[in-house]
């Protein structure tokens, strides 16, 4: 629980609920920050899902897609933390950056899979891949079964 009067990122992401306004363009495709706050929900229903001994260190290896702000935004609602994962980086020193900051969760994309496959053995955590399109994300985000490989 946050000091009094401090505001997090949840209360941030939480106070744009409503908000009807444009939030995000991406590809030519519009989401308004209601939207947006929404699939974040989802994202944070899932992570607390798969993680529910507590909020956990989250590796995210994307690129400027949505998805990026779904997964930050559904950690920040979940208390977890986001640890960028360097797609410059290759074999040990990638393994490394993710095995040093505890990271209990990669979400990554197809793109990504050749800096992945030769560590995903040495990982000792799931690793998510999300498609190319939000409704390919949201699948597996917001299935029972979220195809966590």
């Amino acid at each position: 629980m946050p000091p009094e009067g401090l505001i997090t990122a949840a209360d941030v992401v939480r106070a744009r609920a409503g908000d009807t306004r444009v939030g995000l363009v991406f590809e030519g495709r519009h989401w308004t920050w209601a939207e947006l706050v929404s699939h974040m929900e989802s994202w944070a229903a899932w992570l607390g899902r798969l993680t529910p001994e507590g909020p956990p260190h989250i590796g995210v290896l994307l690129d400027n897609v949505p998805e990026y702000l779904f997964a930050f935004g559904g950690a920040a609602l979940v208390g977890a933390t986001v640890v960028g994962i360097n797609h410059t980086r290759r074999g040990v020193h990638l393994l490394h950056d993710f095995s040093h900051t505890h990271c209990r969760l990669l979400i990554s994309e197809p793109r990504h899979a050749d800096l992945i496959d030769p560590i995903v053995d040495r990982l000792d955590a799931p690793v998510l891949m999300v498609g190319d399109t939000l409704e390919s994300a949201l699948g597996a985000v917001g299935s029972e079964d979220p195809g966590v490989d």
